[in-house]
C-alpha cells in the first residue's frame, strides 16, 4: 500500500497497527534523508545538547502520527542510528550517546508514566494472562502502540526495574481483587508459553549438539597430537638408525682399508 493510501486511512481512523508503523517509518525516513542533506545549522539543530545523537523526541514531534520518543527508540532504532553513524562520520555528532542502562531508564519512566494514565481511568481493560495476571507481552505492544506480532518479548527492566516490578505486581493484586477491569489472553499466552517451551526445546538441543561437535573437535584435536607425537618420535629413531648404519659403514670401510694395507 502506498504512502497516500495509508495517511487517507489515517485520516479516517481506519488505519492498522501494521500499516501505522509502515506510515511512521516512511515520514521517519524522508524525515532522517532530509536531515542528511540539510545545512550544518538545521543538522545540529535536530541534535540533543550534548550533541551525542538525534534528540528522539524532536523526531517524534516531527514525525506525528502519535508517534512517541519510545517508539523511535524500540521499532525504529536501526534506521535512527544509520543516520547518526553518516553524521558522526561527518563529525556533527561529537560525543557519546547515553548507555543502554540509562535508555532502559528512559524507557522505564516512559512505561510507568502510561501505567499510571490507564489506572486512572477507571474503564481501562488491562490485558491478563492464563494465570489472571497482567499480559506483560500484551501490555508493552499497547504502550509502544504497535502489533503483539512484532514483539518477541516484554523487556528486561520489567523484572530488573524496581519500580516497575513493583507497579506491576500492584496490578496484579487489584486484578485478583477485581478492582479493575479486563480483558483476559489466555489463549494468546498459552500459545506464547508452548512457542517459548519449544523455543527452549530447540536450544538445548542445539547447544547439546554444539557441545557434542566441540567434545569431538577436543578428542580429534586430541588425537592429531597423539599421531604428530608419534611421527615426530619415529622419526628420530629413524635418523637415530640412520646415523647408526653410517657410522657401522664408516668404520668397516676403515677397517677394509687397513687390511688391504697390510
Amino acid at each position: 500500500m502506498d504512502r497516500q493510501a495509508l495517511e487517507i486511512q489515517y485520516g479516517n481512523s481506519t488505519i492498522g497497527k501494521q500499516s501505522l508503523g509502515q506510515l511512521r517509518r516512511l515520514k521517519l525516513q524522508e524525515i532522517l534523508n532530509g536531515i542528511l542533506v540539510s545545512d550544518d545549522a538545521k543538522i545540529i539543530y535536530w541534535l540533543d545538547k550534548k550533541k551525542s545523537k538525534l534528540d528522539r523526541a524532536k523526531l517524534a514531534d516531527a514525525v506525528g502520527l502519535d508517534v512517541k520518543p519510545v517508539n523511535l527508540r524500540q521499532s525504529f532504532k536501526a534506521d535512527i542510528e544509520a543516520t547518526e553513524l553518516k553524521l558522526r562520520q561527518r563529525h556533527f555528532i561529537t560525543s557519546d550517546a547515553k548507555t543502554t542502562k540509562q535508555i532502559g531508564d528512559d524507557n522505564a519512566k516512559d512505561f510507568l508514566a502510561f501505567l499510571e494514565s490507564r489506572l486512572s481511568n477507571d474503564i481501562y481493560q488491562w490485558p491478563t494472562n492464563n494465570k489472571n495476571r497482567i499480559y506483560h507481552k500484551k501490555i508493552w505492544s499497547f504502550f509502544l502502540d504497535q502489533p503483539i506480532e512484532d514483539i518477541k518479548s516484554a523487556p528486561t527492566f520489567f523484572s530488573k526495574n524496581i519500580t516497575v516490578k513493583e507497579k506491576l505486581a500492584d496490578i496484579d493484586v487489584m486484578i485478583a481483587n477485581n478492582e479493575v477491569k479486563t480483558t483476559s489472553y489466555a489463549s494468546e499466552t498459552a500459545l506464547d508459553e508452548m512457542q517459548d517451551t519449544m523455543t527452549s526445546a530447540a536450544i538445548s538441543k542445539l547447544k547439546q549438539q554444539l557441545k557434542d561437535v566441540r567434545e569431538q573437535l577436543a578428542s580429534e584435536r586430541e588425537e592429531r597430537k597423539r599421531f604428530e607425537t608419534n611421527n615426530h618420535k619415529l622419526k628420530n629413531e629413524i635418523e637415530q638408525y640412520k646415523k647408526r648404519e653410517k657410522s657401522i659403514l664408516s668404520s668397516n670401510l676403515a677397517s677394509i682399508k687397513i687390511a688391504g694395507a697390510h
